[in-house]
């Protein structure tokens, strides 16, 4: 029993951020072995786009309608003012914590499938939200 403890300990996960991948979400794979960061989240399925896991506004077959963008069709205004929220959230948690700051990273997690053109609307949102760094999700093909 021991031998077994031991080796589920190690076994054992301690990386504290947890990805949940919905029906209509395909990852791409990687031989990536960074483990990912805590940051906010914007997930992208050829259906809905979401920020931390709250629905933002709903792609059609992995388009946003025009209605929904701005700035010579680069800025998708839902997007942007959720993740300005998130922002601004970050930075009021900043001022009364010492041992927290603004993370000016973005974790992308896009479906396989999720035109380039969507995913350029999306990191042009985000930068314009503040955010400057950014991170892709993937499944960890095994080598």
């Amino acid at each position: 029993m021991t031998i077994i403890l031991v080796f589920l300990l190690k076994s054992f996960s301690s990386n504290p951020v947890q990805l949940k991948q919905a029906d209509d979400l395909k990852l791409p794979f990687s031989l990536s072995t960074i483990d990912p960061a805590e940051s906010t989240a914007i997930t992208v399925t050829l259906n809905n786009l979401l920020v931390n896991d709250e629905p933002v506004i709903a792609i059609d077959n992995g388009a946003v309608a025009e209605s929904d963008r701005s700035s010579g069709g680069f800025l998708i205004d839902p997007l942007f003012q959720a993740l300005q929220a998130d922002v601004d959230h970050q930075k009021r948690v900043a001022k009364y914590r010492q041992d927290s700051k603004f993370n000016e990273v973005v974790t992308s997690i896009a479906d396989r499938h999720v035109p380039f053109s969507l995913l350029s609307q999306v990191m042009y949102t985000a930068g314009q939200a503040q955010f400057s760094k950014f991170k892709f999700a993937v499944v960890k093909k095994a080598s």
